[in-house]
């Protein structure tokens, strides 16, 4: 019976073809027949036939699509009046196209045309598409006090007369694409030839050309299709309306795309920073818009951990707060039932549902709602005792200082960003801020917009940027314009060297495109010197005399770098991995990268569970050591899968993110403080065994720029190299004396032998208005430092289990970091249960450890003398005979 029920309905399908509408032909000039069928069931789809000099004219149109009243009096009156020579063609129009093919016709009339049928068989098509839209208004989501208020419409056409009123000059160059394939959606790019960079301007035709979508009607469905992380909360493209930002964005180079239908165009590439500025940035005077532009940080900072803050100090760090703040906090709890995440938690949620709210309601319900319920609301939860009067202070200050972000896609990430830090801080305290802070940091130094680094200016380092991040209208008012070509070739070259080739679809962990930043390296030393050594390191240098053994380390440590910049600018260097062998053969490459191996094992599990024992000791005695040494490892690992040229710029991040500690420590250097007597005696006194450790001590702090050897030439740059490693040397001097004299100066050598983290006990003398125990603070941030340096060394650990696999000689995707952190996650758990659980045991591998560290950084330069030697004996490996990694 199968086949019988198979032939049937192959005979249905068969029949029901037979009786389907049949396909109009579309070779040659479409007939009225043919258009009808085609808009058939369009109510408002019109023909006309009218008599012009005894010939026969049809229109065909459709009503909504047309401007009736010039229909009527450019096209419907000419043919009805013409002169009989004219018969019936005389047509009011510029724009006025002859119609071939069927789909032609079908475009025209869909794009507002109105199709001319003559006797004769010719059709043509007149464009007069209804103009519908509202006119110029002010811009509602970026308003500004002084300045231009105009804003971007719906209409394409108007919103590009607005821009090139700004911008008169022919370099204004302007591509138009179609993209969806049932919305035949509009996009115009622009950009500055000459200005724009055209790597800039090919990636951005490239991402337009392969959005592949039905319907866009907005231009943030285009900026979904081209952004390059779709899964961050983060804005890659800047969505604003005013055309004077649109102008101002064109002439320092970025691309610009205009979509139609929408007043909201599209800015790239962008910068984190980019996000915080206002048009009136460029109005006020400089001193006033660098002002402004830092509270907006400042803002975006409060907004983010303001009520997490509270919610770490309440549940876990009530020493923090001072006795008289503690005693109107306990106050305002006492009759609350909730936990302060739970109480937190349900007014967030409370105060965005209003937030919402007041957007979707008319515009004056709108404002009574926000008013009114923010009020009510927060006033009868307190008095319920449902939230604390002081929690209610903080959401307020949280929320209006979310607002004083320009950017709303901002904004609106924050948001986000936000409970996931409330999160942190009710599990993790103060420590869970300052690991959400670095995550965040981390996240955002991997982000790119067209391609380009999201954290550009400070990372990669470029002065000329940041000196207009920091004075906004500065540049503005010393520039020149009488001279536009020179001007326009200046800033062609910036952007020129700003670019950055990166390929998301396969990146190359290895692969650097250019030298890494004079920054980057200077305080890459001074990250790998210092570390949280810097916390406890005064215990060794007890009398005022050691502080020579910093300068001794100091010295030797500068004439290491100074080898170790010498050697990786040496022209006849063997480049790349594959230069390196040849030099020293198969089987010393595989015991070198085993050894280095062992090595950095050792170090990063040392490394990690000293920091980690520090917070346990100080900030979480209840809570597991392992949870820390694992997420510290997570965190290690979302930075080391960028790749090593981004790992290795993150270091201008990292510097700044810690050295603002120092400042917490300058009152210790005056007399209300210090104690100059205990600096004295200065001359030092012969101990041989005392002074042989504190100098191996400092010795190994000044240990870490000989994992530096390693690295591929790539990222070395000229002579400007060498000075930025003996900068960062020189900073790190600088550190570690300040930290030695302020211990001196506040203990004194009698009781700062019996102290443990002197450095961390410090700083509980410190008491601001608002809060105490600023180790809480301190010590998370140096977490910073540790990541930053691990993720290097898991890089180094990938390098060394490649070569020790033979797998050296394939590229390396971010997958290529799994077995490295699992080595590291089971070596660093491993030593944590077998040996840092014994007291003994742990001092034995923490001393093993120095001598290590020491003994690496002072094996460089014998190393150094030995590969020198092996490549004059075999003086053909000179580096432009091998490519490079």
């Amino acid at each position: 019976m199968r086949w019988i029920t198979r032939f049937l309905q192959l005979f249905e399908t068969s029949k029901s073809d037979s009786h389907a509408d049949p396909q109009p032909d579309t070779s040659g000039p479409p007939t009225p027949q043919q258009i009808q069928h085609l808009f058939r069931d369009i109510h408002d789809a019109q023909i006309h036939e009218l008599n012009a000099a005894g010939k026969t004219v049809k229109l065909f149109y459709i009503r909504s699509l047309v401007d009736v009243e010039q229909v009527q009096s450019d096209i419907v009156l000419p043919i009805l009046h013409g002169s009989t020579e004219q018969n019936g063609q005389k047509i009011i129009s510029d724009d006025f196209v002859q119609i071939k093919t069927l789909s032609q016709a079908e475009e025209q009339i869909l794009q507002g045309g109105i199709l001319v049928f003559y006797e004769n068989g010719h059709v043509c098509a007149v464009n007069k598409k209804n103009n519908l839209g509202r006119s110029i208004d002010t811009s509602e989501q970026e308003a500004i006090v002084y300045g231009p208020k105009d804003s971007l419409s719906e209409q394409l056409e108007e919103s590009l007369t607005l821009i090139r009123r700004r911008l008169p000059v022919p370099i204004l160059k302007s591509k138009k694409f179609e993209i969806g394939s049932l919305s035949k959606t509009c996009v115009v790019l622009l950009y500055m030839e000459g200005i724009a960079n055209p790597e800039f301007v090919r990636i951005a035709e490239e991402k337009t050309t392969d959005i592949d979508f039905d319907v866009f009607f907005d231009s943030a469905h285009i900026s979904a299709f081209m952004e390059d992380h779709v899964y961050s909360v983060f804005p890659q493209f800047q969505q604003t309306d005013r055309p004077d930002v649109l102008a101002s964005a064109l002439s320092s180079g970025k691309v610009v795309w205009l979509v139609d239908n929408t007043p909201f165009a599209l800015v790239a590439p962008v910068t984190f920073f980019d996000l915080f500025q206002s048009p009136e940035d460029y109005i006020h005077r400089w001193m006033v818009s660098s002002f402004l532009r830092g509270l907006r940080f400042i803002a975006f900072m409060l907004a983010l951990v303001l009520t997490p803050s509270y919610v770490a100090v309440t549940i876990h760090h009530y020493q923090m707060i001072p006795l008289e703040m503690l005693f109107v906090l306990m106050e305002s709890r006492s009759q609350i039932p909730f936990t302060p995440f739970w109480e937190a938690l349900f007014m967030l949620l409370t105060l965005e549902i209003l937030k919402e709210a007041s957007l979707r309601m008319p515009v004056k319900s709108g404002q009574t709602l926000g008013i009114v319920g923010g009020i009510v609301i927060g006033q009868a939860a307190v008095q319920a005792g449902i939230a604390s009067n002081i929690l209610i202070i903080f959401i307020a200050i949280s929320a209006i200082a979310s607002f004083l972000v320009p950017n709303y896609l901002m904004t609106n990430a924050s948001k986000l960003v936000q409970f996931v830090f409330l999160i942190l801080a009710a599990w993790l305290g103060m420590w869970g801020i300052g690991f959400g802070l670095i995550w965040l940091l981390i996240h955002l130094h991997g982000l790119t917009s067209l391609r380009q680094p999201y954290f550009g200016a400070i990372s990669p380092f470029l002065r000329q940027r940041l000196e207009r991040y920091l004075c906004p209208s500065a540049d503005v008012r010393h520039e020149d314009t009488s001279r536009l070509p020179e001007n326009v070739s200046a800033i062609s070259c910036f952007q020129k060297e700003d670019m950055m080739h990166s390929d998301e679809s396969s990146p190359d962990l290895f692969k650097i495109s250019k030298p890494i930043d004079p920054m980057s390296w200077a305080f890459l030393i001074n990250r790998l010197q210092t570390l949280y050594y810097i916390l406890f390191f005064p215990n060794a240098l007890t009398e005022p005399s050691m502080l020579w053994f910093i300068l001794l380390a100091a010295v030797c440590s500068h004439l290491n770098i100074w080898l170790l910049a010498n050697w990786l600018h040496r022209k006849e260097l063997p480049a790349g991995y594959g230069g390196t062998l040849r030099l020293f053969g198969g089987a010393a490459m595989w015991l070198f990268s085993l050894a280095g191996l062992l090595i950095v094992l050792v170090k990063c599990a040392v490394l990690l569970l000293g920091y980690v024992e520090i917070v346990h000791q100080i900030l979480f005695p209840s809570l597991n050591p392992k949870v820390f040494a694992v997420l510290l490892l997570v965190a290690c690992f979302y930075l080391a899968r960028l790749g090593m040229e981004q790992t290795l710029r993150f270091g201008i991040v990292v510097f700044i993110g810690t050295i603002w500690v120092v400042a917490f420590y300058v009152p210790f250097l005056f007399p209300s403080k210090a104690d100059y007597y205990h600096l004295l005696p200065v001359m030092p006194e012969w101990n041989p065994p005392h002074a042989w450790n504190a100098f191996i001590t400092m010795w190994t702090a000044f240990a870490g720029p000989e994992y530096l050897l390693v690295l591929s030439k790539r990222a070395v740059i000229d002579q400007r190299f060498k000075t930025s490693l003996l900068i960062g040397n020189a900073l790190t001097t600088i550190e570690y004396l300040f930290f030695c004299v302020i211990a001196l100066l506040f203990y004194g050598s009698e009781y700062l032998r019996r102290l443990d983290l002197p450095v961390v006990q410090l700083i509980r003398y410190i008491q601001l208005p608002f809060a105490e125990r600023l180790e809480m603070i301190v010590i998370p941030a140096y977490a910073l430092s540790v990541i930053y340096v691990v993720a290097i060394l898991m890089l180094y650990t990938t390098g060394a289990i490649r070569i020790l696999t033979g797998a050296s000689r394939r590229p390396s995707g971010r997958k290529g970091v799994w077995p490295a952190f699992v080595l590291l996650l089971v070596t660093t758990l491993t030593v944590q249960h077998w040996v840092w659980a014994n007291e003994a045991e742990k001092d034995r591998s923490i001393e093993w450890h120095s001598w290590l560290d020491a003994s690496t950084y002072f094996a460089l330069p014998i190393l150094l003398l030995i590969a020198t030697f092996l490549i004059k004996k075999r003086g053909t490996l000179h580096a432009a005979n091998h490519p490079a990694d």
